[in-house]
């Protein structure tokens, strides 16, 4: 990798609260997919050799070009369309990250909203960086390295991002999604943390280190529950 390409990283502490430094503080969320406290048991799981759920659906509504803002990548030439709030917050942080510490994002090089297509990106909730080097369909574009600092970019926003490389039937190793429905507490609480550490020294470019043993086991967690699905 480039000198560009910073270290990687290693996320939530055990219990999910972050280790120092690090985004999310003292979120102690409950990973997306998991049960959050006090939610009832889920009874509409598939029986045992039934297909899995589509790990590509969303419960987002549709949106038009009126209801999308423009997204600018910090330290980098992309621009990206979402719908705004929280959404917004997150998958600039996860594009990032990506554009510091696994490839380099320059102008046309990150996708959003688009009026046609999945239903994640009519949604203007998912996000495809470098398409043409990461096409749908193909696998292994990542090397070893890159895929730890994807699986901690993960981690750190609490399992409220899905990685496209994880999708069994079409993986797509430049596709991020939100992986919680509107309004869930989770993400709104990784947009807060996320706001919360911008700043001088924490903003653009400053990155944790992936491999500090808490973030590698919280990311090595969410790997296994996020590819179940």
């Amino acid at each position: 990798m480039t000198s560009t390409m910073m270290p990687r990283r290693r996320l939530l502490a055990a219990g999910g609260a972050v280790t120092g430094g690090a985004l999310l503080g003292a979120a102690n969320l409950p990973a997306a997919g998991a049960a959050a406290p006090g939610a009832p048991a889920d009874h509409t799981a598939p029986a045992a050799g039934a297909a899995p759920p589509d790990p590509t659906a969303t419960s987002w509504p549709t949106v038009d070009a009126g209801q999308i803002t423009p997204v600018r990548i910090e330290g980098s030439d992309a621009t990206v369309l979402l719908v705004g709030g929280a959404v917004a917050t997150v998958l600039r942080h996860v594009a990032r990250r990506f554009h510091y510490e696994v490839a380099p994002l320059g102008d046309g090089d990150a996708s959003g909203w688009q009026p046609t297509g999945s239903a994640a990106h009519r949604s203007g909730t998912a996000i495809a960086l470098h398409p043409a080097r990461y096409p749908a369909g193909v696998t292994g574009g990542l090397f070893p390295t890159q895929l730890i600092v994807v699986r901690d970019i993960l981690a750190e926003c609490a399992g409220v991002v899905r990685w496209g490389g994880d999708d069994r039937q079409t993986p797509q190793e430049g596709h991020f999604r939100i992986d919680v429905p509107p309004g869930d507490r989770r993400l709104a609480m990784v947009a807060a943390a996320v706001d919360a550490r911008r700043g001088p020294g924490a903003g653009a470019g400053s990155s944790p280190d992936p491999l500090v043993p808490g973030r590698r086991a919280a990311a090595r967690t969410l790997e296994s529950l996020q590819r179940r699905r």
